[in-house]
């Protein structure tokens, strides 16, 4: 089975972030999925990790807004 992944590009531009925030994230976010290197120059993000990540996010979210 094959998992879906997402270059630097990519994911920022999925997020509506800049890569930059993108690697700020990744450093400092201890929640946020780790990107894995495959080869030399090429890394990638787990499509299905980032779609875990955002759901979490939004329950979060939620659970904030209900709280109020």
């Amino acid at each position: 089975m094959q998992r879906s992944v997402l270059r630097a590009n990519e994911l920022a531009t999925s997020l509506s972030i800049s890569r930059s925030t993108l690697w700020r994230w990744c450093k400092n976010k201890s929640h946020f999925p780790q990107p894995r290197k495959i080869s030399q120059g090429v890394t990638v993000w787990f499509a299905d990790e980032v779609q875990e990540w955002l759901n979490c996010q939004k329950r979060k979210e939620e659970t904030a807004i209900a709280k109020k």
